[in-house]
């Protein structure tokens, strides 16, 4: 594993139309960009999907849990993200 790509990168994403900062490691900012284009949506799409559907977790800790929760059940890929423009 290259330690370099371990540092954890900040986003600013639109969350239920309200601008906020998520920090994830590469990796993980890679995988909800595949899910985005899997899932025809945007990033704000699925990070308000995630937000909305979180119980009391971070919001980083959510996407976390939604990113391995998409690549291992993927019966449950049938939820829609909520779209920000909806």
């Amino acid at each position: 594993m290259d330690l370099a790509r371990t540092t954890l990168i900040s986003k600013n994403i639109t969350v239920l139309g309200k601008r906020t900062s998520v920090r994830l490691e590469p990796a993980m900012w890679e995988a909800l960009q595949e899910i985005a284009e899997k899932e025809n949506a945007s990033l704000n799409d699925i990070c308000s999907h995630v937000h909305h559907n979180r119980l009391e977790s971070s919001l980083t800790s959510a996407l976390r849990v939604y990113i391995l929760t998409y690549y291992r059940f993927p019966k449950m890929r049938s939820l829609r993200p909520c779209r920000e423009n909806s």
